[in-house]
């Protein structure tokens, strides 16, 4: 496992699952940023961890891409947000991309400034669906999520932690 773990969140919207993901520091790099803390503790240093400032650019690509993930976010709603993307500054759409798979996709891109990282979603252009999601690093590293499915359902099954 790499730095950073992914955590699945499952929330209830009336009688619909809803799974979300969202990143989180893996135990092994909590573990490691705890010992360096301790580490500067014992030499009298004070650790000073800065994060990167996202603008209210970044913020719309983060927050739409989210959305468009969700199965259960129908036409309009989609149809709103790629109108949004269209307008944010530095927004890329490629409707001839590929992803990871090889499958026909459009790309949506953008290069976040405040983590110099550009984010890529790529999409289903018949559905929407999501594919993929990639992160490209400055130094050529790549980190993906290829999606085979998302699917929902209207039910709630007896024990929806249970495979």
């Amino acid at each position: 496992m790499g730095m950073m773990g992914t955590t699945e969140r499952i929330t209830w919207t009336g009688s619909r699952r809803v799974l979300s993901k969202a990143s989180s520091p893996s135990p092994v790099f909590a573990e490691a940023i705890a010992k360096q803390r301790r580490e500067l503790d014992r030499a009298g240093k004070k650790a000073v961890i800065l994060q990167p400032k996202l603008t209210a650019d970044d913020w719309v690509l983060e927050q739409a891409s989210m959305l468009l993930w969700n199965p259960l976010v129908g036409p309009d709603l989609r149809s709103a947000l790629y109108k949004v993307l269209a307008d944010t500054p530095g927004v890329r759409v490629d409707s001839h991309a590929r992803d990871d798979l090889g499958r026909a996709a459009v790309e949506i891109s953008r290069y976040d400034a405040a983590t110099r990282v550009d984010d890529q979603t790529f999409e289903q252009a018949s559905t929407g669906t999501v594919l993929e999601t990639a992160f490209v690093y400055p130094n050529g590293t790549k980190g993906t999520d290829l999606y085979l499915s998302v699917t929902s359902r209207d039910t709630v099954p007896p024990n929806p932690y249970q495979s």
